[in-house]
């Protein structure tokens, strides 16, 4: 037998389109002193309350992204983020919504004896408190790493239901707890449409040759004829430090395929864990919405949210990052049916503020929030007794892109300590919100005078490479005192030099050859609106330009004006005349990075910069 007890919910709790409101609520971590010990972290409760509850003249952040009222949401709350100590204001919580709900959650670390006192306590005026298993589980005196199940109805009432994780990775288990043991039973919450089987962690990712939960889960739907007229839903709480383990393919490849409408569902803490490896990052933190690949277009996806590229059996919507926030969506089984194009239709997010509270929603920021997890990922990143790794195993920081602390003097290696400084300056400077950008740093540095727009979703590893070449370069371009952002939406480049009034641009181009580059530049100088010189500080993806002060004598080599950007300037005391050629010199982008060795590397850069900025210096009347 499979060993699951099953809930009934006498209700339909999809909309006629066979839809359901999913919220991923990623909730600051807690420490393993704190799960040890069996509490939640402190930026526990302010988060739940901004999800859950309407104050201080504001909507809850859940009625906000799913705003219709009378719709079912189903919460998904990580392993190990609730506790048994804050169960009565969580529960007090859930009870006063005004919507119907359905909030799952792991509640971390609970004796036996904690767990009967819980159920003696019941008032039949409120929540009404059942256990996924035998009473005589807790008859004895042990430890469990257990989960919450609170089904809300307004008007009807609430019921909570405690159930028990079966499977402990016995070798790498995140936490090490002495005494700790598995429960028995799964759970299984059977609405009139809909099958929810909640299971937390490493009972995803379990070996045992019997009682699997997820073949427990195929059992049971198998011979209840579980998903007669019904839909199924595999929810999993993690709390996963790490970056993605083939475990994972493994076991999100298994729950996807238990049946046909089978859609797995998983949420983990804000832990944030990030590689340079596309193949591993493009994972996240594994929080999202996964189905088995089904023979139709690609589905569609919107900024708080990112697809899942690359995988054959598998199709996902992840949470597009991994810090702590809430993100809701309607989820629907009819990607490959009726034209829909969405599995998890996530069209806005609560991101938290340092105390845990949630923020106003937004739509998500799709170049902001991938330019600041691309620097993460290609920072060298300084361990605080001074060593570092280049191609870093894993981000010591949850901050998303904020370099929060010095270099640590201890640092020898030049050229790592010059890199973290350059990715350092331009962090800072997309995340002022100001121009240039994250969406124009990224276009400038891959496109050049090019209008094409990157997709951040699709990037080829070449482009991610030549995408770091040009950010470095970009930052060490940044750190000479004459240096500044590019303050015009209409200039080129990501910088000017306010001394000279000269325009710089870092064009790392993946794509166009040198030759190609050389004549774009080429064209544009003939383009008869007035822009500042500029310095072209380039790499094409085979061959060299010439470096130097462009020749604009041959109209012949001119490319299509409709494959080039026109870039005007105000006129200015510095403005050239319109009907002249404008002035353009190109400097190799290897050079700049050549600097990073070198201790003085402010020097370095303007010596490489001095003769092409002399080039370009206009002659005063």
């Amino acid at each position: 037998m499979p060993r699951i007890i099953v809930h009934e919910l006498p209700e339909r709790i999809l909309n006629e389109s066979s839809e359901l409101f999913i919220c991923l609520a990623q909730t600051p971590p807690p420490t393993k002193e704190q799960i040890r010990a069996g509490v939640a972290a402190e930026g526990l409760l302010p988060f739940l309350r901004t999800l859950l509850l309407s104050e201080n003249g504001q909507h809850s952040r859940i009625n906000d992204m799913a705003p219709a009222r009378d719709a079912w949401a189903l919460i998904l709350i990580p392993e190990f983020a609730l506790s048994m100590a804050n169960w009565n204001e969580i529960d007090r919580m859930i009870q006063q919504l005004d919507r119907p709900v359905i909030v799952i959650g792991g509640i971390g670390v609970v004796q036996s004896s904690a767990l009967r006192t819980w159920k003696e306590e019941q008032d039949e005026q409120n929540t009404k408190r059942e256990f996924a298993f035998p009473d005589y589980i807790v008859s004895g005196v042990v430890l469990y790493n257990a989960g919450c199940c609170w089904i809300h109805r307004p008007g009807v009432g609430t019921t909570s239901i405690v159930f028990l994780k079966n499977y402990l990775e016995r070798t790498s288990e995140a936490v090490k707890i002495d005494g700790l043991e598995e429960g028995s039973h799964l759970l299984c919450i059977r609405a009139n449409d809909t099958c929810i089987y909640p299971l937390i962690c490493a009972e995803f990712t379990s070996g045992q040759e019997n009682g699997k939960p997820l073949q427990r889960i195929k059992r049971h739907i198998e011979s209840e004829n579980m998903a007669a007229g019904r839909k199924i839903i595999v929810t999993g709480s993690l709390f996963e430090p790490l970056s993605f383990h083939p475990l994972w393919h493994k076991a999100l490849t298994e729950s996807v395929s238990l049946h046909q409408e089978v859609i797995t569902v998983i949420v983990n803490n804000a832990l944030d864990p990030c590689k340079p490896e596309e193949k591993d990052d493009r994972w996240r933190c594994l929080s999202g919405v996964y189905r088995a690949r089904p023979d139709a277009n690609e589905q569609i996806v919107q900024p708080p949210s990112r697809p899942l590229v690359g995988d054959t059996g598998l199709i996902g919507v992840l949470c597009r990052t991994g810090s702590a926030q809430a993100i809701c969506g309607k989820m629907s089984w009819d990607l490959r049916r009726a034209g829909t194009r969405f599995l998890w239709r996530t069209s806005h997010r609560a991101l938290a503020d340092g105390t845990g509270a949630l923020q106003d929603c937004d739509t998500g920021k799709l170049h902001l929030d991938e330019l600041k997890r691309f620097i993460r990922r290609y920072s060298p990143i300084i361990d605080c007794d001074g060593s570092h790794c280049v191609r870093k195993l894993e981000c010591k920081t949850r901050e998303g892109g904020h370099f929060t602390s010095p270099l640590p003097d201890s640092c020898e290696d030049t050229s790592v300590a010059n890199k973290w400084k350059c990715m350092k300056a331009v962090s800072e400077q997309i995340q002022r919100h100001s121009d240039p950008d994250a969406k124009t740093m990224m276009r400038s540095v891959l496109s050049g005078l090019g209008a094409k727009e990157p997709d951040p979703d699709t990037l080829s590893a070449k482009e991610l490479e030549f995408l770091q070449k040009g950010l470095k370069v970009t930052g060490a371009l940044k750190l000479r005192a004459a240096s500044k952002w590019q303050p015009s939406a209409n200039g080129v480049g990501q910088l000017v030099d306010e001394d000279k009034g000269i325009q710089i641009l870092i064009w790392a181009d993946p794509l166009r050859r040198s030759r190609e580059i050389q004549l774009a530049i080429e064209s544009w100088t003939r383009d008869p609106k007035p822009a500042r010189p500029l310095l072209a500080v380039v790499q094409g993806s085979s061959g060299l330009c010439q470096e130097g002060l462009v020749d604009q004598r041959d109209p012949a080599q001119s490319l299509r004006r409709g494959d080039i950007t026109s870039s005007p300037l105000p006129a200015g005391p510095r403005a050239i005349d319109a009907h002249r050629p404008k002035k353009v010199a190109v400097l190799l982008l290897p050079r700049i990075e050549e600097c990073f060795h070198r201790e003085d590397l402010e020097v370095a850069v303007e010596q490489e910069l001095e003769e092409r900025l002399q080039e370009l210096v206009p002659v005063r009347s």
